[in-house]
This record gives C-alpha cells, sequence and structure tokens, in this order.
C-alpha cells in the first residue's frame, strides 16, 4: 500500500501505502476496451520509477506477442474498483476478498504459473483463498525503521517502545527537525493511520488477521491507540503532520542531510539516498515490545473477471511476465541506482545484491518466513471511510502532543 497508503501506500490498507502523495505519473494511453488486438494494463503507480516498468514490460511482451499491444492505463486501487476497459491490473492486496467477492479477479490456474516455486510462499499464500490463486505477487511493502550505523544506542530498537526509551517525547513545535533530532515520519494520511492501527492491533492479539470480519471503528482499541500515540510524542504533531506536497520522498532527503535522529518510511525511500545505502541498519518493527506480526502490503497482478475469452491467455501471459524474475530486475535496477524496491521473487535479490550489497539486507525482510500479506477483507473500502473519519481525530488529540 506504499505512497497512497502514506498519503494514503505506501505502503500500506502496500505496499502502498502505503498513500501519501503521488509521484508524478506519465500520460496513460487511451483506452482501447474494444480493440482485439490490444492488451489494457494499469500497473501499481506509487513507485519511484514506473515508467522503467513499463519498458521491461513492454520489451518482454513483444518478444512473445509482437501482434499484441500494450496499453498502459492510469488506475488508482485506492480511488476505484477495476473498470471494465481494463484486461489486467496490478493492486495492493489489501482490496483482495474486497475484489473477490465483488466479482472482479478471474481465479489463475495454479498450471499456468511459469516458475511459481521461485515466488515467497507467504506472498502466493496471501493472494489465495481457500486454496485458489487470484493475483500473481509483483512487489512487497513494509513500514521500516531507518538509523544511522552510529547511533549505537538505537542499533538493537526493533519496537516503538525501545524508540521512545531512547528519543523520548518531541518538545519543539516545529515542522522541521534540527540535526539528529526526533523521529521522522508522515502520518498526513487517515489511510496510514487505519493501517498502523490494524498493524498494532495484529501485534497486541499475537496473532495474524485477514480482517475478514473487522473491528468496530466506532470501538477503538485503547491498547492499539495507545501503541501507535507513541509515534506522535516521538515524532510531535506538527512534523508528522506535515505534508510535502509531491515532494514524498522529502523526508528521506532530511534524513540523508542528518536530520532526524530516526526515519520510519518504505524501502524504496533509499532510491533518494542512495549513498547512505550502507551506512543506515534498516529493520522492520513492532507497535509492542517483544511480538511482532510482519505485515507486508502486496501487489498482486489479476485478471479482471469478465475478459473474453479468447483473450484469458493472453492475460496469464501478461501476468507472469509482469511478475517475471528478468522483467523486475530490469526495472528494479534500470539506472545507476535501484528503486529500493522488495520484488516478491527470491531469484531477483540474488541477482540485485551482486550490484548492490544492500540488497541481501531487502531479501531478509523480505523472506521473513513470519511475513504475512496485509488485507483488509471484504468490507476494506467501507471500513476505510468510516475508521478516518474517527481515528486520526483520536490519535492526535492536543492532549496527546508532547
Amino acid at each position: 500500500m506504499k505512497k497512497k497508503v502514506m498519503k494514503r501506500a505506501a505502503g500500506i490498507f502496500l505496499c502502498a501505502v502505503l498513500i501519501i502523495a503521488a509521484l508524478q505519473l506519465k500520460e496513460c494511453g487511451s483506452r482501447k476496451s474494444s480493440d482485439p488486438e490490444t492488451m489494457n494494463v494499469a500497473l501499481f503507480p506509487y513507485v519511484p520509477d514506473i515508467e522503467s516498468f513499463e519498458a521491461a514490460i513492454q520489451k518482454n511482451w513483444q518478444e512473445i506477442h509482437p501482434q499484441t499491444a500494450l496499453n498502459f492505463i492510469c488506475w488508482d486501487c485506492y480511488e476505484n474498483d477495476p473498470g471494465k476497459d481494463l484486461d489486467v491490473f496490478v493492486f495492493d492486496a489489501i482490496f483482495l476478498s474486497h475484489y473477490i467477492d465483488a466479482g472482479y479477479l478471474l481465479p489463475i490456474p495454479q498450471e499456468k504459473l511459469e516458475h511459481a516455486e521461485d515466488f515467497l510462499p507467504f506472498a502466493m499464500e496471501g493472494l489465495s483463498r481457500d486454496g485458489v490463486v487470484y493475483a500473481l505477487p509483483q512487489l512487497l511493502c513494509t513500514q521500516i525503521l531507518y538509523t544511522r550505523k552510529e547511533d549505537t544506542a538505537l542499533s538493537e530498537a526493533d519496537s516503538l517502545a525501545d524508540l521512545y526509551d531512547v528519543i523520548g517525547d518531541r518538545e519543539e513545535k516545529t515542522e522541521i527537525y534540527g540535526e539528529n533530532e526526533g523521529l521522522l515520519v508522515d502520518m498526513t494520511s487517515g489511510i496510514m493511520t487505519i493501517s498502523m492501527y490494524l498493524d498494532a492491533l495484529c501485534d497486541i492479539s499475537r496473532e495474524y488477521s485477514t480482517y475478514e470480519t473487522l473491528p468496530d471503528p466506532d470501538d477503538i482499541s485503547d491498547e492499539a491507540l495507545e501503541a501507535v500515540r507513541q509515534l506522535v510524542r516521538i515524532g510531535g504533531i506538527e512534523q508528522l503532520q506535515y505534508d510535502t506536497g509531491d515532494e514524498y520522498y522529502l523526508r528521506a532527503q532530511w534524513f540523508a542531510d542528518g536530520k532526524g535522529r530516526a526515519y520510519i518510511d518504505y524501502t524504496e525511500a533509499m532510491s533518494v539516498m542512495p549513498e547512505m545505502a550502507d551506512d543506515v541498519v534498516l529493520r522492520p518493527f513492532s507497535f509492542v515490545e517483544d511480538e511482532n506480526i510482519p505485515l507486508m502490503y502486496c501487489d498482486g497482478a489479476g485478471i479482471l473477471s469478465s475478459i473474453e475469452e479468447d483473450r484469458k491467455d493472453l492475460a496469464i501471459d501478461l501476468l507472469n511476465i509482469i511478475t517475471n524474475s528478468q522483467v523486475m530486475e530490469e526495472a528494479i535496477a534500470a539506472n545507476d541506482s535501484p528503486q529500493y524496491l522488495l520484488p516478491a521473487r527470491f531469484s531477483v535479490y540474488e541477482s540485485l545484491a551482486a550490484q548492490f550489497p544492500v540488497c541481501s539486507r531487502l531479501e531478509e525482510i523480505a523472506s521473513d518466513p513470519d511475513n504475512r500479506v496485509y488485507r483488509i477483507g471484504k468490507d476494506a473500502r467501507e471500513y476505510l471511510s468510516e475508521a478516518k473519519t474517527v481515528l486520526p481525530d483520536l490519535l492526535f488529540e492536543e492532549s496527546f502532543a508532547p
């Protein structure tokens, strides 16, 4: 849910997501829903460089289907359900149950999957229900705690309680931090706040949930709310609520410039501070001490259920290309510095780590056997709409400002 979850997410509910403000998107193709020689596809837009994904997919697609064009359509799963003009679309798995129950997704025959053993098992499981696969995992995303290697006092911090014990309340009521002070994190999005709350509920219960039955948005857990409020105390309302507009990664740049003692964001935030890749400690964190249910937003590629019968094989081929390891490697490492995304295939990490050693650490994070896909159940849209009118006000009450 990645960036959208942050303004929205992302991540995030991978991601975006997270997500906050969208990155600058290029013009998308016109809709060609009736053209039999064109496949309409929407990729997950909240990545540092979507053009590299489109180029890699286009190149590999033309090698096997030179007579069929790809038409990339702008679509945002956080805003709308998939339209009838789409053939294939990539979406945040928080909406998986909603899409299944609403009839948007075509089940995918497992015998049609290419190199299925290379997918991270939890990601495949998270995009399935009752043994049926409804989407193929492409990218993963999770909130990561960044600290500097020289800051040994924070080197073992892996929960918000640990972080609070070292940093404590933020005293300054300013939007921008000084040198090596406080916690940088963006919480301008209501959806981001909700995703953290649901994550905290899992950590507190010590049990993973796909939230098929969602908690009552009018009956907020005091324990989970208090867990998330630690971020408010450490980061300060002014900084947490500072909207950077289209400069989503501005906080990452601040951290690279020495501001903030710690920073919470997705791994792709390193795309604007690659020089720090070997000088930071990266790890997921828990909202409570001594326990973490690591939730991963997952971007899955699915097929619209209403697709014509004679186009289904083309759509499955396109899913396999979108999630293909070669395509992922080409897209993520298209420039001098990678996008620092978390692919859902083991082999991609092996290739990237040979060029960028930090990707070995990213593989450790992504392949944790305790990881689970973040989902919100069939009533996701209604719940997000209702909860974001309640939860942010409780979380950011002035009485809880440091």
